[in-house]
């Protein structure tokens, strides 16, 4: 905490970070809405972007680094440099200040950094993808022809009458608006209740995209979670455990908010007059 590297470092990452958390934090939601985080993520990077420049550094970084520093009684220097550095940047700048050291070799390759990984995580070639989400119901009052044209090209190969899209569109607007009017919570549904009410012998289409849509992952969080909860339950004493019952076990510990009939089971097991039981089906 002592040495002034450490101070610019923590400001700087404070300060770009602090813009790019409410976007984490979204899709580390169960129920993220893949949509929403793709377009929040293009106004972060427009926000990020925007940081980058000799001003914000001044006002935002090196002001708060300074009054740290001075705080804690320290000094705020710059590394020794030479003219071949090996472990660490040493970029050119115009003044030989601490000031412009830090801007240069620590903010400006920090912030492009983070625009780097924006870009890559949401890159501009899959926002066709993202756009199908505009057929939800309660969205798709504000879809424009040229974002259909758009879903209509990405989706060809997986629509089964890509053809007759645009008609049937038509029909499930109608369909929508129809159903918007009668029940006003419409503007809450999510992909899995948009894709029950598209009945694939009316809308093989727009069934065909939401089908796609839900397996689209948003993050590798849900990935995370399993390998978490086989952090819990693959352990020393379970060593000798088989497949089967790992995946029972895991299930279970996942979809916990599940209610599961104890009665159902032991009728089961009451039924195969046997110690173990295989996998239950109800």
């Amino acid at each position: 905490m002592e040495k002034s590297t450490f101070v610019v470092a923590i400001v700087i990452a404070h300060h770009i970070l602090s813009y790019t958390k409410p976007l984490s934090l979204a899709l580390q939601n169960a129920k993220c809405d893949v949509f929403k985080a793709f377009t929040d993520a293009q106004t972060c990077k427009k926000v990020v972007a925007a940081q980058r420049s000799d001003e914000v550094f001044n006002r935002c970084i090196w002001m708060k680094a300074a009054a740290i520093a001075e705080s804690i009684d320290i000094e705020l220097g710059k590394p020794r440099t030479v003219g071949r550095m090996r472990h660490r940047a040493n970029a050119a700048f115009s003044d030989d200040s601490v000031h412009g050291y830090y801007r240069v070799n620590a903010y400006f390759p920090f912030v492009d950094h983070c625009l780097n990984e924006l870009n890559e995580r949401f890159p501009e070639q899959t926002r066709p993808s993202f756009l199908a989400f505009q057929l939800l119901p309660c969205r798709l009052q504000n879809i424009t022809e040229e974002e259909i044209a758009d879903i209509q090209v990405r989706y060809e190969e997986d629509m089964p009458d890509s053809p007759g899209f645009v008609r049937e569109l038509e029909r499930w607007k109608m369909f929508c608006s129809g159903l918007q009017n009668r029940d006003k919570d419409t503007g809450n549904q999510s992909l899995e209740t948009a894709i029950q009410l598209a009945d694939p012998n009316y809308y093989p289409n727009v069934h065909a995209v939401f089908r796609v849509l839900l397996t689209m992952p948003v993050g590798s969080v849900p990935c995370e979670r399993s390998f978490s909860a086989m952090r819990r339950l693959k352990h020393w004493s379970r060593s000798t455990m088989t497949e089967d019952r790992l995946s029972g076990l895991a299930s279970l510990f996942i979809h916990r908010d599940i209610t599961v009939c104890r009665e159902k089971i032991m009728r089961k097991f009451d039924e195969t007059k046997k110690r173990r039981l295989g996998p239950l089906h109800f």
